[in-house]
């Protein structure tokens, strides 16, 4: 199954640099060094939610749309 993984050479010393990165990037991101705020992730509003009294195609379409992507 990874058998493409046995013709990928990578040293062992990039290796322990990468695997000592990342476990210093994780510690830090955990202990809260790292500023949660400052990443480069979206932030996204909670979407309204449907009226199902709404009885206009827009209000459906907008009911459907909140059902399709929740």
């Amino acid at each position: 199954m990874f058998a493409f993984l046995k013709k990928i050479k990578i040293p062992k010393t990039t290796l322990t640099c990468l695997a000592i990165v990342v476990i210093v990037l994780v510690a830090l991101y955990f202990t809260g060094f790292i500023n949660k705020d400052k990443l480069p992730f979206e932030h996204y509003e909670e979407a309204k939610k449907c009226d199902p009294a709404d009885d206009s195609i827009a209000g459906k379409i907008a009911c459907a749309y909140s059902i399709a992507t929740s």
